[in-house]
């Protein structure tokens, strides 16, 4: 939370992108992508190299590539590519969201960002759970971990 989703919420985005809200979302997506142990995707099956997925929000090429095209998210992601030093273009951005956390977090905001809908409340984890389907399009979704997952990311940020 303070290394990371703090850091991309208060100084690479714009304020209004910083609610308890998304902080929680930020975190309980990063928990159901990557149980914020893996910073590349697992294989899939026996013998399978490493997916294309990167950072612990699991990002794809192409959900950077959205970004980079959609007009809500564009500005916003080159500029926290600029804050970061980090070429704003879909290779630089794939390879720095492994390690560059803060930049993983600026990318999942942005995600939710680009939803028609705001960010559900503490007391609406299936909402939660139907935004996160919406912007990560999981291969595999694993709806029994969501609600543990989303309720720890709000008991972490500490807003009852």
């Amino acid at each position: 939370m303070r290394v990371a989703i703090v850091p991309a919420l208060t100084c690479c985005l714009p304020a209004p992108m910083d609610s308890p809200e998304a902080r929680a979302m930020i975190l309980a997506v990063s928990l159901q992508e990557s149980q914020l142990e893996h910073r590349r995707q697992l294989p899939r099956r026996a013998g399978a190299g490493p997916g294309p997925a990167r950072g612990f929000p699991q990002f794809e090429t192409v959900s950077l590539r959205l970004l980079l095209k959609n007009p809500a998210t564009r500005e916003h992601l080159r500029h926290a590519c600029a804050s970061l030093t980090i070429l704003p273009n879909v290779p630089a951005i794939h390879r720095a969201v492994e390690f560059q956390d803060v930049l993983g977090a600026c990318c999942a905001r942005l995600l939710l960002w680009a939803l028609p809908h705001r960010l559900p409340l503490r007391s609406q984890p299936e909402e939660g759970w139907q935004q996160y389907l919406a912007a990560w399009n999981p291969g595999c979704p694993r709806p029994v971990t969501w609600a543990e997952h989303y309720a720890r990311a709000w008991q972490v940020i500490g807003v009852e």
